[in-house]
């Protein structure tokens, strides 16, 4: 919504009343540190992310950045260096001249408490960023045809912008990172084969090891190949795993909650999907529905069906769940999105190609700032049906829709490959040949693993359980 003169004119100062967050005394002894032509002390001020921008008074901005552009030239930020820069941008009046910046470097009589003075000024330049965007917000939120949820959204973005610029990750010596990767290791050791979240495919977890934190895996395939249904059959496996269950998110964006509910129960009971709708529960059946039940309703199983989930919605509930998983002594074990081309929020996008990329991205980022594996499901193009008179062609990584920056940010990218289901395999009794294909495994090796699907069951097994169970052991 453009804003108009009269929104700037009743636009409230943000700092009115109270007053700023600022560190006056702070700054002064910063600056003051940095003066003295130290390449050192800019280092450090450079390794905690200090910027010009973090300093309130606009004489100190003005030095900082003289400072700043000095030692991206190469050249000494002393007291004549920077009084010389200020004088040709004619900002050395303003500052205070010659005088003032002799006075900060007076004032420092030891150099020693500069990380503390720095942290401060930070602090400060933090409290009054989030200000400006609550205040922002209030803006937006008071202004005529605002609609709630997108000022939320705005908020919400606005608040994440702020907490990643405050990441202070940057070049570390291999002295450091060893020890981290010996401790991985060390962890690897621990859990035998399988050191990451199990699919419960025995196949598909000695190929990949498990899905590991960090990873995005996209699961692809044609409509009607079984996409949905092989995630949720993996997530159940992770969740119920033993002796340790591995929690799991799980986003709908197609099929409701109990749509996936009954999935969930015909898959794991094996009963009849066309029976469980038609209400021919017999008293076996119905004495299994309750066991299954109660080994669901105790699964780490975390269910969102939003149809108009936004990549920022996705952010904020995994986050949330993570963070409450975390303080109850476990963690999130892998997060599902069925499926990525559903993803809403695209109006502004230059293209939908362009929209498809970022949220790709942004599920990539995901995955490494909540330490988690995302599994996103993904639709193949048509041209894979060209390429065989039966439609059967087995898909390539050529075939992802709408972006080839999926492939580019997928850590592994697997497909789904069986026979091209019709009107009577669809709703069939007898179990279907499939196979999972791993095309691409940045960490380790590809392959094409076996399974089998029973259409009626809407479940996915390993080649030895195609056929349910006599006995099943609750």
């Amino acid at each position: 919504m453009p804003r108009t003169f009269q929104d700037e004119q009743r636009r409230p100062d943000p700092f009115a009343g109270l007053g700023a967050p600022r560190a006056d005394e702070a700054e002064r002894y910063v600056l003051g540190c940095l003066l003295q032509d130290d390449s050192r002390l800019f280092v450090e001020c450079q390794e905690l992310r200090l910027h010009p921008t973090d300093f309130f008074s606009e004489r100190h901005k003005a030095i900082a950045q003289a400072i700043w552009d000095l030692n991206s030239d190469a050249q000494p930020s002393d007291l004549i260096a920077v009084s010389g820069r200020l004088q040709d941008r004619d900002q050395l009046s303003m500052c205070g001249g010659l005088e003032y910046l002799q006075a900060l470097v007076a004032d420092v009589s030891n150099t020693a408490a500069l990380t503390h003075h720095a942290k401060t000024v930070q602090e400060k330049s933090l409290l009054r960023a989030v200000i400006l965007a609550d205040n922002e917000s209030i803006f937006k939120a008071q202004s005529a045809g605002a609609v709630a949820r997108e000022v939320l959204a705005e908020t919400q973005q606005r608040i994440s912008d702020i907490a990643r610029e405050q990441v202070t990750r940057g070049l570390r010596p291999t002295k450091d990172l060893l020890v981290e990767t010996i401790d991985l290791i060390e962890k690897y050791r621990a859990h035998d084969a399988v050191s990451g979240t199990v699919t419960g495919f025995s196949r598909l977890d000695n190929l990949t090891t498990g899905l590991h934190e960090g990873e995005l895996i996209i699961l692809a395939a044609r409509p009607g190949m079984g996409k949905t249904a092989f995630a949720l059959s993996l997530a159940l496996n992770a969740a119920t795993n033993r002796p340790r269950s591995f929690p799991v998110a799980f986003f709908s964006l197609e099929m409701d909650a109990q749509q996936l509910m009954l999935r969930l129960l015909c898959t794991q009971g094996h009963f009849p999907m066309q029976d469980i709708r038609r209400g021919q529960l017999d008293a076996d059946m119905m004495n299994r529905l309750g066991a299954i039940t109660g080994i669901l309703s105790e699964a780490p199983l975390y269910i969102d069906d939003q149809p108009d989930l936004t990549l920022l919605d996705l952010r904020t509930k995994c986050r949330m769940l993570k963070d409450s998983l975390v303080k109850n002594g476990s963690d999130l074990g892998l997060i599902v999105l069925d499926y990525l081309q559903l993803v809403s929020g695209g109006e502004n996008a230059e293209s939908r190609q362009v929209f498809i990329s970022q949220v790709s991205r942004g599920l990539k980022q995901l995955a490494k700032e909540l330490r988690v594996p995302v599994l996103a499901l993904s639709q193949l193009s048509r041209k894979i049906e060209d390429r065989s008179s039966d439609g059967n062609a087995e898909p390539k990584l050529s075939d992802l829709r709408e972006s080839g920056a999926i492939e580019q940010d997928a850590d592994m990218v697997w497909f789904i490959s069986r026979k091209k289901p019709d009107a009577e395999t669809a709703i069939s009794d007898e179990a279907q040949e499939a196979k999972l294909i791993v095309e691409k495994h940045r960490n380790g090796p590809v392959g094409k693993i076996p399974l089998t699907f029973v259409p009626k069951h809407a479940g996915f097994y390993e080649p030895s359980d195609r056929e349910p169970p006599s006995e099943l052991n609750f």
